[in-house]
Parts: C-alpha cells; sequence; structure tokens
C-alpha cells in the first residue's frame, strides 16, 4: 500500500465529516431564518467551496501535525498561524474598516477571496459590497479564478510536503 494512502484516508475522511457538519450548519442556519439568495446552483457552489476549502486545510493540518510530536504543541502551532489569516481578512470585519497597511494584506489573503467568493454565491454581488464605494469588491469570475488559484497552490505545497514528512516517520 502506498503511504500516501494513509494520509489521502485521513483528509477524505476530513471531508465526509466536514460535509455532515456542513449540512447541520446549514440546516441550523435555515431554522434561524438564513436561505440562499442566489439559487440552487449558486448554493451548491458554496457546499463545493466550503468542503474544498476544508480539504485544503487538512492537508494544512496534516503537516503542522507531522512536523510536531506532540498533541498540546500541534494545537498551539494550528491555533498560531489560523488566527492572524482568518483575522486579517474579510471573514469578519470589511476590509474597508481596517488600518490601511492591513488592508493591502486583507485584499490579498485568501480568506476573504474565499468569504467573498461565498458571500456573490449565497447573495450576488450586494454580498461584496464595499461599504465606502458601494460597488462590488470583486466580479464572480475573479474571485473564482482566485480561489482556484489558491487552492491549487496550497494543495499542490502542502500534499507533496505532508507525504514527504509522513515517510520520514519512523
Amino acid at each position: 500500500m502506498a503511504r500516501s494512502a494513509v494520509l489521502a484516508g485521513r483528509t477524505t475522511s476530513d471531508l465526509f465529516k466536514n460535509f455532515v457538519l456542513l449540512v447541520i450548519v446549514i440546516a441550523i442556519g435555515y431554522l434561524v431564518g438564513f436561505s440562499f439568495n442566489n439559487g440552487l446552483l449558486a448554493a451548491l457552489g458554496v457546499v463545493v467551496l466550503v468542503l474544498t476549502v476544508g480539504f485544503t486545510f487538512s492537508w494544512i493540518s496534516a503537516c503542522v501535525g507531522l512536523s510536531l510530536k506532540k498533541v498540546e504543541a500541534v494545537q498551539a502551532a494550528s491555533f498560531t498561524w489560523i488566527f492572524p489569516v482568518v483575522f486579517i481578512s474579510s471573514a469578519f470585519v470589511p476590509v474597508a474598516g481596517m488600518a490601511p497597511f492591513l488592508q493591502t494584506i486583507a485584499r490579498h489573503n485568501p480568506v476573504t477571496v474565499w468569504c467573498n467568493l461565498a458571500r456573490y454565491l449565497s447573495n450576488g454581488p450586494k454580498g461584496i459590497v464595499d461599504i465606502t464605494t458601494g460597488l462590488p469588491v470583486d466580479t464572480y469570475e475573479a474571485l473564482l479564478v482566485k480561489s482556484v488559484l489558491w487552492i491549487v497552490v496550497l494543495l499542490a505545497i502542502f500534499v507533496p510536503l505532508a507525504i514527504r514528512l509522513y515517510r520520514k516517520l519512523d
């Protein structure tokens, strides 16, 4: 059996677990009043985006886990890199509301791109309106291309790295 099969199996099981969790989150969202305003196809696009991003993060987490030997160290390291990546993005606040030096970072942050694409798919162009200009921050096509590029680049880096780290284990 290929050594990479263990990692592929683990990340694929994470993908299925994330799907179940996503269905639960969407169901609870609908119970409290959420709805997709851009059609069924766009809603499926959000699901695919979230699962793909989750799959990518599974490979990044595999690298962190294989690099560090103690569970506590893995948890601390995971939080240490994910905290700034998420908080310097449009996940919680609009980029226009950030300090000017952070705006540049946040606009090119993959989490910003993924959040904006999910908002666009969920609500259409009104989901990503810039608060200062009143215009959408990007087009659907640009967000889709940027999202795919970020996912491909991250997987191209972390899948081989995780496999290499796994092969080095005793």
